[in-house]
Protein backbone atom coordinates (compact mmCIF):
# COMPACT_ATOMS: atom_id res chain seq x y z
CA UNK A 1 0.00 0.00 0.00
CA UNK A 2 2.94 2.52 1.28
CA UNK A 3 4.78 1.63 -2.52
CA UNK A 4 1.43 2.45 -4.23
CA UNK A 5 0.67 5.40 -2.16
CA UNK A 6 4.38 6.93 -2.70
CA UNK A 7 4.18 6.19 -6.27
CA UNK A 8 0.92 7.87 -6.99
CA UNK A 9 2.02 11.06 -5.60
CA UNK A 10 5.36 11.12 -7.51
CA UNK A 11 2.97 10.65 -10.81
CA UNK A 12 0.89 13.29 -9.38
CA UNK A 13 3.81 15.73 -8.92
CA UNK A 14 5.08 14.70 -12.60
CA UNK A 15 1.54 16.01 -13.72
CA UNK A 16 1.26 19.45 -12.13
CA UNK A 17 4.91 19.36 -13.32
CA UNK A 18 6.61 19.78 -9.71
CA UNK A 19 10.20 19.92 -10.60
CA UNK A 20 11.39 18.83 -6.77
CA UNK A 21 9.65 16.41 -4.39
CA UNK A 22 9.93 16.61 -0.32
CA UNK A 23 8.70 14.11 1.97
CA UNK A 24 9.56 14.80 5.84
CA UNK A 25 10.59 13.09 8.92
CA UNK A 26 10.27 9.86 7.13
CA UNK A 27 10.62 6.41 9.83
CA UNK A 28 13.80 4.77 8.91
CA UNK A 29 11.39 1.75 7.96
CA UNK A 30 10.04 4.21 4.79
CA UNK A 31 13.74 5.55 4.20
CA UNK A 32 14.26 1.83 1.84
CA UNK A 33 10.94 2.60 0.01
CA UNK A 34 11.59 5.95 -0.46
CA UNK A 35 15.90 5.18 -1.71
CA UNK A 36 13.90 2.80 -4.21
CA UNK A 37 12.29 5.80 -5.48
CA UNK A 38 15.05 7.92 -5.87
CA UNK A 39 14.81 9.99 -3.06
CA UNK A 40 18.08 11.07 -1.16
CA UNK A 41 19.02 11.79 2.38
CA UNK A 42 19.29 15.08 3.67
CA UNK A 43 16.89 16.76 6.81
CA UNK A 44 14.22 15.46 4.40
CA UNK A 45 13.84 12.61 1.71
CA UNK A 46 14.31 14.56 -1.73
CA UNK A 47 13.69 13.42 -5.16
CA UNK A 48 14.13 15.36 -8.28
CA UNK A 49 11.26 15.43 -10.75
CA UNK A 50 12.79 17.87 -13.56
CA UNK A 51 11.52 16.31 -16.60
CA UNK A 52 13.51 16.85 -20.12
CA UNK A 53 12.32 19.31 -22.63
CA UNK A 54 10.26 18.36 -26.02
CA UNK A 55 12.02 18.86 -29.12
CA UNK A 56 9.08 21.54 -29.64
CA UNK A 57 10.50 23.78 -26.25
CA UNK A 58 13.89 23.27 -27.29
CA UNK A 59 13.41 25.38 -30.46
CA UNK A 60 11.82 27.65 -28.73
CA UNK A 61 14.02 28.04 -25.95
CA UNK A 62 16.77 28.59 -28.69
CA UNK A 63 14.57 30.85 -30.70
CA UNK A 64 14.53 32.82 -27.43
CA UNK A 65 18.36 32.99 -27.17
CA UNK A 66 18.87 33.74 -30.75
CA UNK A 67 16.28 37.09 -30.02
CA UNK A 68 18.74 37.81 -27.42
CA UNK A 69 16.35 36.43 -24.28
CA UNK A 70 18.75 35.00 -21.52
CA UNK A 71 17.99 32.65 -18.92
CA UNK A 72 18.22 29.26 -17.93
CA UNK A 73 16.16 26.57 -20.00
CA UNK A 74 13.54 25.88 -17.45
CA UNK A 75 12.37 30.41 -16.94
CA UNK A 76 12.54 30.61 -20.96
CA UNK A 77 10.21 27.71 -21.18
CA UNK A 78 8.02 29.67 -18.94
CA UNK A 79 8.40 32.59 -20.47
CA UNK A 80 6.97 30.49 -23.59
CA UNK A 81 3.74 29.39 -21.28
CA UNK A 82 3.51 33.19 -20.14
CA UNK A 83 0.09 35.63 -21.29
CA UNK A 84 1.08 39.28 -22.77
CA UNK A 85 0.06 40.77 -19.62
CA UNK A 86 2.26 38.15 -17.27
CA UNK A 87 5.37 38.62 -19.59
CA UNK A 88 4.89 42.78 -19.79
CA UNK A 89 4.52 42.95 -15.71
CA UNK A 90 7.22 40.27 -15.16
CA UNK A 91 10.37 41.22 -18.03
CA UNK A 92 11.35 44.43 -19.50
CA UNK A 93 9.09 45.91 -23.10
CA UNK A 94 11.41 44.60 -25.53
CA UNK A 95 11.73 41.18 -23.71
CA UNK A 96 7.96 40.90 -23.94
CA UNK A 97 7.89 41.64 -27.57
CA UNK A 98 10.35 39.24 -28.22
CA UNK A 99 8.89 36.84 -26.55
CA UNK A 100 5.60 36.97 -27.59
CA UNK A 101 6.59 37.00 -31.24
CA UNK A 102 8.24 33.60 -30.39
CA UNK A 103 5.35 32.52 -29.03
CA UNK A 104 3.41 33.91 -32.67
CA UNK A 105 6.05 32.10 -34.71
CA UNK A 106 5.32 28.24 -32.42
CA UNK A 107 1.01 29.02 -32.24
CA UNK A 108 1.71 29.60 -28.47
CA UNK A 109 0.70 33.17 -28.52
CA UNK A 110 -2.57 33.89 -26.27
CA UNK A 111 -4.11 37.43 -27.16
CA UNK A 112 -5.93 37.42 -23.88
CA UNK A 113 -8.31 40.31 -24.95
CA UNK A 114 -8.86 38.77 -28.64
CA UNK A 115 -9.59 35.34 -27.00
CA UNK A 116 -11.50 36.76 -23.88
CA UNK A 117 -15.08 35.28 -24.28
CA UNK A 118 -17.87 38.08 -23.21
CA UNK A 119 -20.06 37.03 -20.50
CA UNK A 120 -22.48 39.57 -19.91
CA UNK A 121 -26.11 38.37 -20.71
CA UNK A 122 -25.27 34.71 -19.76
CA UNK A 123 -26.05 32.51 -17.09
CA UNK A 124 -23.01 31.27 -15.27
CA UNK A 125 -24.64 29.10 -12.77
CA UNK A 126 -23.80 30.05 -8.85
CA UNK A 127 -21.21 31.90 -9.86
CA UNK A 128 -21.67 35.52 -11.90
CA UNK A 129 -19.60 37.70 -13.68
CA UNK A 130 -21.54 41.14 -13.64
CA UNK A 131 -20.52 43.89 -16.74
CA UNK A 132 -18.25 45.98 -13.95
CA UNK A 133 -16.34 42.64 -13.53
CA UNK A 134 -17.62 41.65 -9.74
CA UNK A 135 -18.31 38.60 -8.98
CA UNK A 136 -21.32 37.26 -6.81
CA UNK A 137 -23.64 33.77 -6.03
CA UNK A 138 -26.75 32.83 -7.03
CA UNK A 139 -27.51 31.78 -10.78
CA UNK A 140 -28.82 34.63 -12.46
CA UNK A 141 -28.59 36.55 -15.83
CA UNK A 142 -25.58 39.17 -15.95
Amino acid sequence: VARHLLERCIEHWHEIECTRGVVLLPDASSCRLFHARGFETSNAMLIDLKRTMSDEERQQVHALRVGGVQGTDEYLVLLMRALPQQLDAAVAPEVSRIVQRVQARFGAHIDAPAAAVPLQGRVLGDRHLAADGGTGTGARRV
